[in-house]
């Protein structure tokens, strides 16, 4: 078994992840369980017998993402939860998530906290793995992370202004705004592809 922490994936939790995870696979080593802090176990495989990708799945209910995940078994892809946050615990916790527009979901825990993302796992046939491969199903995708991402940006600058009136200083606001460069990040890049997606159907159509 190897054992690894991997706390960079959270600046990059679906790209950067995917990319560390087939690198691993094409070594020679699969992934057997993730820790909530973030600590990636494995066992030896002959390499490139695996592929990996990443799936964001916050705004799924609890009994959404469990039928979610059956359904995924059924295809012979196994599947992961992966938590948002660093060493996040929550018994009892209730909280609304919001997605841009009238998108909202209820996530609870036990239940789908702790588990905003998904890694799946299949055996390697050739063929690219990806959770979403259809046109519109990408752009859905997208807009959901880009939804999410725009729900923490609103959630920060309001932190930062209620901080700086507080304090009755600028910098107060300092944190806040920090805070919110990543879910910014985020929402240029989901931003972006959107743009990209749908600029290529139509040189299709």
């Amino acid at each position: 078994m190897l054992k690894k922490f991997r706390l960079r994936c959270w600046f990059t939790p679906l790209t950067g992840r995917e990319k560390w995870l087939n690198q691993m696979a094409d070594k020679g080593y699969r992934l057997r369980s993730v820790s909530r802090f973030h600590r990636y176990t494995f066992e030896p495989c002959r390499p490139g017998e695996f592929r990996y990708c990443m799936d964001f799945v916050a705004d799924k209910s609890r009994s959404g993402l469990e039928d979610y995940r059956r359904f995924l078994s059924g295809l012979g892809v196994s599947s992961y939860p992966v938590s948002a946050s660093i060493g996040k615990f929550a018994c009892g916790d209730v909280r609304i998530r919001w997605f841009g527009g009238a998108r909202f979901s209820l996530a609870t825990a036990p239940g789908n906290i702790n588990s905003e993302f998904l890694i799946l796992e299949k055996v390697n046939d050739g063929k690219p793995f990806s959770s979403h491969s259809g046109f519109s199903d990408r752009i859905g995708y997208f807009r959901k992370i880009r939804g999410s991402s725009l729900g923490l940006i609103i959630l920060f600058v309001l932190l930062s202004v209620m901080s700086a009136q507080q304090s009755g200083r600028l910098i107060a606001a300092l944190p806040g705004m920090v805070l919110g460069v990543l879910p910014t990040v985020y929402f240029i890049i989901c931003s972006w592809k959107i743009h990209c997606l749908k600029r290529e159907h139509q040189i299709h159509e």
